[in-house]
């Protein structure tokens, strides 16, 4: 934070320095002019900055600028008052080699943060930042008037001296996400890059934003000049940036609230938003004051919120390519930006107008309404980047949490449940020796209500069509152990005929407890609105095991049927339900038939180390509504070694779930023990997973 308090004290004076300079030696209408200029140096000095970047250390490139930017004042230092192309010298100096600078230092930041990280130290970092501009304006005031105008050099070459020296204790905090190498061996080019969704919305945000604050800057600078004269314009920018600074350190307070209520989209829209009310005002009041209110609107919400959103967008990508595309958006897109408004600002000049004022502030909000729309697209673009950070570092695992499957990677071969074929052959009756007047659908029931599991089994297998009494009465047989496989492959085969009855007895509060836990996988081989309308409100069932085995009957429809839907609010209402229950009980629940083997009835204890069955639960019910593989890449992710990881895994949650939902599950979550917490040899697992007496 003090580099960035010793940057932004050298932005700040500069800018002044810069202004008070170029306009005491050149008039206010050579602006646009200086603008195209600076634009095309800019333009040549990319490529080279960003190869630099990509063969050495951008740590040790960003400092070596910051040294050799130093020097540079310390020539134009002594180069001050040899006439008028030394103002055209600084100019090209502050507007163009500084800006590369402050592109590279937020680089360097983003790769040691994590978006979750990020979100909380940007606004600090800024505000940091912000004091230190503060301090700059001051001090460029003070030397200006009791050395002389040329001494603010000196003040300049200091502080970026300082930033140099600075940027070495960066060398302690090593880079998060780090690169994983592609399957294919190749990595993305700086051109393919820019033309992917997310950054081409990024570049003509850059370009939209940076137009109309080139016009607004010459309005402000073209009635400064008219007003204030050139004798005072070193005191006047002075005390007018440091004002802006201090205002924009009470708005930076707020930034990390206002991230978090509006997302980065929605910070980002605060800038063509904030422009858009004030450039009204200023049209329908034309005037020195309103105008001058209009730039300090603009400035604000650009140093601030706009400024910390706008740099959370580079830190979930790959470093790599971040080092590929920022220097890109920053300087060239920024310059760009203004060398188009002041194509604009240079055309109205030209062209009598009866108000060029008039005129001007017309197009800037014509600019930031464009601005505003792209800001809309922001937010999903840019979970599309942190799920594909997520996939790209995960950890592919034998488990997945999510998947329609579970835990049945798990099942060892012996433990795989016995085959009908072991079941004892009971004679069919053929239909050419069945006695006279014999009613086969009377003889197929009183051999399923037998009580004897071998006949029971059999005429399960060799029926391949039950009637709905039978159905009725083979649903009860769901609760015989011995004949659960049997009664459970029967009624999967008449499942399309029988879903009502099977849904109704899912929901029928007085059926047993052992046929409604086994229901909903019946069900979910029977993928339709019907049925999946039946086990959702299963959720609602009052025994966890039921509420747990109709969450993964959901997938399975989902995964088989991708054209059902499920409606999001309620399964966040159910998933809110589910993580209200006390601890004690969210720690106790436990499964009677575990979705891996078959047949048992609680007498199998469930494996040790077993991840919380409430907590993969909820994160089969999030992946109804979230998309699956990111989601499970998120719950691996929050356990990972990786700080980065876990921050891209905090990241995502946090875009995809609402706020309390999140709050509740991660304090869940880190109270939840993980499989590396459980004992490495079998037995009793820890108290606090387990319960004698299931829900």
């Amino acid at each position: 934070m003090g580099t960035a308090s010793v940057m932004l004290a050298h932005q700040v004076a500069s800018k002044a320095f810069r202004d008070a300079t170029f306009l005491g030696a050149w008039p206010a209408t050579a602006l646009p002019i200086m603008t195209l200029a600076t634009a095309a140096l800019v333009l040549a000095i990319v490529p080279l900055f960003s190869r630099l970047l990509a063969r050495f250390s951008p740590l040790a490139i960003v400092t070596a600028g910051f040294a050799a930017s130093a020097a540079g004042h310390l020539l134009e230092w002594a180069s001050y008052g040899t006439g008028r192309p030394i103002a055209v010298v600084i100019y090209f100096h502050l507007a163009g080699v500084s800006a590369l600078l402050l592109s590279g230092f937020w680089s360097l930041v983003a790769e040691r943060f994590d978006p979750a990280a990020a979100r909380a130290a940007y606004g600090r970092i800024a505000a940091s930042g912000t004091l230190g501009g503060v301090a700059g304006s001051v001090a460029a005031d003070q030397v200006a008037a009791t050395a002389s105008l040329d001494a603010v050099l000196l003040l300049l070459a200091s502080l970026h001296l300082g930033c140099a020296i600075g940027l070495i204790a960066l060398r302690r905090a090593p880079a998060l996400l780090l690169r994983q190498p592609e399957a294919g061996g190749r990595t993305a080019t700086a051109r393919e890059l820019i033309r992917t969704p997310y950054i081409r919305t990024m570049a003509l945000l850059v370009l939209l934003t940076t137009a109309g604050s080139a016009v607004l800057d010459y309005l402000f600078k073209s009635h400064a000049t008219a007003s204030v004269g050139t004798a005072g314009l070193l005191r006047f920018f002075a005390v007018y940036y440091g004002g802006v600074q201090v205002l924009s350190f009470l708005l930076q307070a707020n930034s990390s609230r206002a991230l978090n209520g509006l997302g980065i989209g929605g910070s980002i829209r605060t800038l063509p938003a904030g422009v858009g009310v004030a450039g009204t005002l200023a049209l329908l009041f034309q005037s020195w004051p309103i105008i001058a209110a209009l730039r300090a609107t603009e400035s604000l919400l650009r140093a601030s919120v706009f400024r910390s959103a706008y740099e959370l967008l580079f830190v979930p990508m790959d470093a790599q390519e971040r080092g590929r595309v920022k220097t890109f958006l920053d300087v060239t897109c920024d310059r760009a930006g203004e060398a188009a408004g002041a194509v604009l600002v240079q055309l109205l000049l030209i062209v009598p107008l009866a108000s060029v004022t008039a005129s001007l502030l017309t197009i800037v909000l014509l600019v930031e309404a464009a601005a505003f729309w792209l800001g809309r697209r922001l937010d999903p673009l840019y979970l599309g980047v942190v799920e594909t950070q997520l996939l790209r570092h995960r950890d592919t695992p034998a488990v997945n949490l999510v998947s329609e499957q579970g835990w049945s990677v798990l099942l060892p071969a012996a433990a795989a449940p016995a085959t009908l074929a072991a079941a004892p052959a009971t004679p069919a009756v053929s239909a050419s020796h069945a006695p006279p007047h014999a009613d086969a659908r009377l003889e197929l029931l009183a051999e399923l209500r037998s009580g004897n599991a071998a006949r029971v089994s059999a005429a399960l297998v060799r029926t391949s069509e039950f009637d709905r009494m039978h159905v009725a009465h083979i649903i009860d047989l769901l609760a015989w152990d011995e004949v659960l496989t049997a009664a459970r492959q029967a009624l999967e085969r008449s499942a399309a005929h029988a879903s009502g009855m099977l849904t109704d007895a899912l929901l029928e509060p007085s059926t047993d407890f052992a046929i409604r836990r086994r229901l909903p996988r019946i069900l979910a081989t029977c993928p339709t609105s019907r049925t999946l309308d039946g086990v959702v409100r299963g959720l609602d069932d009052g025994r966890f095991e039921v509420r747990y085995h109709c969450g993964r009957a959901i997938n399975r429809m989902l995964a088989h049927a991708p054209q059902l839907r499920v409606d999001h609010a309620r399964i966040i209402a159910v998933i809110e339900r589910e993580l209200s229950v006390p601890p004690q009980v969210w720690h106790g629940y436990r499964l009677l038939d575990r979705p891996d083997i078959e047949g048992t009835g609680g007498d199998e204890p469930e494996p040790a180390g077993e991840t919380s069955r409430s907590l993969e639960h909820v994160f089969a019910l999030l992946s109804m509504i979230v998309a699956r593989e990111p989601l499970d890449a998120a719950v691996r992710g929050i356990s990972s070694p990786n700080p980065g990881v876990r921050g891209l895994a905090v990241e995502y949650l946090d875009q995809v779930l609402p706020a309390a939902v999140l709050e509740r599950l991660r304090a869940l979550m880190a109270a939840t023990p993980s499989a590396s917490d459980a004992p490495s040899q079998s037995g009793s697992p820890p108290p606090a997973t387990r319960s004698s007496t299931p829900r």
